[in-house]
């Protein structure tokens, strides 16, 4: 950029390909299945929450209660939780540290409504901390783990999402998976994409419609149908006639 060098090195580079794992979203029946599970586990509304509103894993340990408005059926995505692992534990000199952090683009924040059934799980989590002693006033996490403070992911696969996984037989699905299952519920219930972008929080509508492209088959079909419909609706009445009488 500074024109230091006449060439570029970096042109000479081939590009790595990039592999993406085929996501099979979970069908309706296997989700109301999956919720059922959920209810007997003390965690067990994070999977409900993520199905249902797409959050990410990190943004749901992250969320507090005074981002949740229970009577109004919406929450907002303030922050996200970042988890210094092994692979970073190198570069910073942390171990095993909890960091609170905003999201990673201004799309990131963003406010969810919620439909009845994320408002229960809620209620739910609700009923389950003021059991444990952990009222909102006093414990602020939605999410808390058993002394009050935020989850790891580590702990939440071993207690919660491991164990339901195995009993409803769906070990090849992974958490992430979640969250692309809402994208494709909100597709076939005839969502706009653009409206599953905001929900998602992608920064980049691109990105929303590479990821899920392929689900659109079944909604192109139902438009084509709509539109084939709107136009027979709005044929002249004689046109319409004669086509009865052939």
């Amino acid at each position: 950029r500074l024109n230091l060098i006449p060439n570029n090195p970096m042109i000479a580079v081939s590009k790595p390909k990039v592999e993406r794992r085929e996501v099979t979203p979970l069908e309706p029946e296997k989700c109301f299945a999956l919720f059922d599970a959920c209810k007997a586990n003390r965690l067990g509304e994070v999977v409900t929450l993520a199905i249902m509103t797409g959050m990410r894993l990190r943004e749901i340990f992250a969320l507090d209660w005074d981002a949740v408005n229970l009577s109004e059926g919406v929450l907002t995505v303030r922050k996200s939780m970042e988890e210094i692992t092994k692979k970073t534990m190198v570069a910073t000199g942390r171990k095993g540290t909890l960091n609170e952090k905003p999201p990673k683009t201004r799309a990131g924040k963003r406010v969810i409504t919620l439909e009845p059934i994320a408002v229960q799980a809620l209620k739910d989590r609700l009923t389950k901390a003021r059991s444990e002693g952990f009222t909102p006033a006093e414990v602020p996490v939605v999410f808390p783990d058993t002394i009050g403070g935020r989850l790891r992911s580590s702990n939440f696969n071993k207690q919660c999402w491991n164990p339901i996984r195995e009993s409803l037989g769906i070990r090849d699905v992974k958490f992430h998976d979640l969250r692309h299952t809402q994208a494709s519920l909100m597709l076939y219930a005839g969502v706009d994409l653009k409206v599953i972008q905001s929900r998602l929080g992608h920064a980049d509508f691109g990105t929303t419609a590479n990821l899920y492209a392929h689900l659109m088959q079944d909604s192109q079909a139902d438009a084509t149908g709509k539109l084939s419909s709107m136009m027979q609706a709005a044929k002249p009445a004689e046109e319409k006639a004669s086509e009865y009488i052939r």
